[in-house]
């Protein structure tokens, strides 16, 4: 009949099959389409320790950037219809670079006049404080008045979280004084200070406030 087909078609009966001239050809048009499309591959992130960077500062060494991943996706059709899509091909074409970040280690000593005298801190934490007295208006009926690492509980002793002020530091907080991180708490979480005062009252004057916290040397 001069029907022309291509490799790709589909010819049923099969064109080794013998037939009778009344019987029925049919021929599917088998049309591929590639297309080639291209999607970004995320970059990471790496931390290193630097010494001769101050420490809580941070210094970027090596900008990330995205990578690139190209793919080759396929389009069948059947006479017009899309029967079938999938990816015959991907490379990476970009490979990508990650973001390598400096964190400072380097213990710098500093020097600030205070009301009690002047003071060298190595460092300066942003927390929020609250306030406490050591009787059972702030700490329950079963308050033994003392710390978790047995010192007795006054002016001068913070509960803290360990994870962030170790117990035994010695730190300096504006409107409150020196005092020693030697006590721990249930709510005392992250970046949350509890300050001791002698009296109730004082605890309720002091209130919850923002602080800056001078970790002593």
């Amino acid at each position: 009949a001069q029907v022309e087909i291509t490799p790709l078609d589909l010819v049923e009966p099969s064109l080794d099959t013998f037939i009778t001239s009344e019987a029925l050809i049919r021929i599917t048009r088998i049309i591929h389409e590639d297309i080639i499309t291209e999607e970004a591959i995320p970059h990471g992130r790496k931390q290193r320790e630097d010494p001769t960077l101050e420490k809580g500062k941070t210094r970027i060494v090596q900008q990330g950037q995205d990578g690139i991943r190209q793919k080759t996706l396929r389009k069948v059709y059947a006479d017009g219809e899309l029967v079938e899509e999938r990816v015959i091909n991907q490379k990476v074409t970009q490979a990508p670079l990650e973001t390598i970040v400096a964190m400072g280690t380097k213990i710098v000593i500093r020097t600030m006049t205070t009301p009690q005298g002047p003071i060298r801190y190595r460092e300066v934490l942003q927390m929020e404080a609250t306030a406490y007295y050591p009787g059972p208006e702030s700490t329950g009926i079963w308050a033994d008045g003392y710390t978790a690492t047995g010192t007795v509980a006054g002016h001068g002793v913070a509960a803290v979280d360990p994870r962030m002020i170790p117990l035994g530091t010695n730190i300096y907080i504006p409107g409150y004084g020196v005092a020693e991180a030697s006590d721990v708490g249930g709510a005392i979480k992250g970046n949350i200070i509890d300050l001791c005062f002698d009296t109730y009252r004082e605890a309720i004057h002091f209130g919850r406030r923002p602080v800056s916290v001078y970790v002593l040397e």
